[in-house]
């Protein structure tokens, strides 16, 4: 089930993640649950969580999500799992030390479409952020708007 948040949540729901964590002012364990939930995470009991199918536990079962929001290295996984064919183009931190991320579909030098965070207070949110940009790009429909006419 690689390449795809194993619930599939909606347009709305991935807007409205991104949403909180764009306002996210550090790392926020409630906000790691969310993020959790929306990638196929089962919660049983308090500190007792059911990983997704495939998803590698270093330690066998874990009893509450991964880290999400303070962790560079687990959100990097998580990107390369839910967006296959996507890059992680730069992280970087402005003269303000704020961060932002890059994600690029296809190739280094070629590719289709590029995600980009805003700024954000800590890198592993920047990163969170290109990631849910790019899945609601990819849950939006797109048009033909112009070109060739070859009708």
């Amino acid at each position: 089930m690689e390449g795809r948040f194993l619930m599939n949540p909606s347009h709305t729901d991935l807007t409205a993640l991104l949403a909180r964590v764009e306002a996210a002012t550090g790392p926020d364990r409630a906000l790691d649950c969310h993020i959790a939930l929306a990638c196929g995470w089962e919660f049983v009991t308090v500190h007792h969580w059911h990983a997704p199918k495939g998803f590698r536990l270093p330690l066998g079962t874990l009893a509450n999500p991964p880290f999400f929001t303070s962790s560079l290295d687990v959100t990097l996984a998580l990107c390369s799992r839910v967006l296959p064919g996507w890059t992680f183009a730069n992280i970087n931190q402005d003269d303000t030390k704020r961060w932002w991320s890059e994600l690029r579909e296809g190739y280094q030098t070629s590719f289709n479409r590029v995600a980009i965070s805003g700024p954000c207070p800590a890198p592993a949110l920047a990163l969170l952020v290109a990631m849910l940009r790019a899945k609601i790009a990819e849950t939006t429909p797109t048009t033909h708007t112009g070109g060739r006419d070859d009708g």
